[in-house]
């Protein structure tokens, strides 16, 4: 016969087990199919979860856009850009502005700063940033990070409604990590005003088609405003 020592020993296992069942039917699905993409100029490739779907790019620069199959939002795009090491080399608060005064230009007016910092990505200088907007009666954020990448940056724009932004969350987490940086040859020297130059057509140039883009999705939604 079992003694009292090994009944409570066996009961606590069936606890442990079942507390870590509810924890894990808790947590996001995480483990879902990967699909990758790797970009035709080799500057980056992606591994990315399928609930993702490839969309086809709005404009040259926009290396990469995915959006969520079933609602449409998060979406999740990479747009390439020229720019000089020195872009990188100023303040998070001052690039974080200059950020959103880009968005503000495209008709987003009401954009604001949540969040910036310097960092590094993948062994890159990176700066990352916490976008807010509205835009047709709805709140959105946008988590947006510009890579120096050899003689360009990656820009990487992660939009969703404000309400379902941290549910999400992970899923730019995974998108993030599975992001590769391959091209990581030395970035070659540029005038200043040039680069500026550069830098504002096309990153200004590349967020008004994906405004666009964006509107035109939310017309296909169907959401009122």
């Amino acid at each position: 016969m079992p003694t009292s020592t090994s009944v409570v020993k066996s009961a606590k296992a069936l606890y442990l087990f079942g507390v870590v069942g509810i924890c894990l039917l808790g947590l996001p699905a995480v483990a879902q199919d990967l699909k990758e993409f790797t970009d035709p100029s080799k500057a980056f490739q992606l591994n990315f979860n399928s609930v993702f779907e490839l969309m086809p790019p709005s404009s040259p620069n926009v290396a990469l856009s995915l959006r969520h199959r079933a609602n449409g939002y998060p979406t999740f795009n990479i747009i390439r850009e020229s720019c000089s090491p020195a872009l990188l080399e100023k303040g998070p608060a001052e690039q974080a502005e200059r950020l959103a005064s880009e968005y503000r230009h495209v008709g987003l007016t009401d954009t604001l700063i949540r969040e910036n910092s310097s960092q590094t990505f993948d062994g890159n200088k990176a700066f990352a940033a916490l976008l807010s907007y509205h835009n047709q009666g709805k709140a959105y954020l946008s988590a947006v990070m510009r890579i120096l990448v050899a003689d360009q940056c990656l820009v990487t724009t992660f939009i969703d409604e404000e309400s379902s932004f941290e549910t999400n969350r992970y899923l730019l987490a995974q998108l993030q990590n599975g992001l590769k940086i391959l091209n990581t040859q030395a970035p070659e020297e540029k005038s200043s005003s040039s680069a500026a130059t550069s830098i504002g057509t096309y990153f200004f140039g590349s967020l008004v088609v994906l405004f666009a883009a964006f509107c035109l999705l939310r017309r296909r939604r169907n959401i009122p405003s």
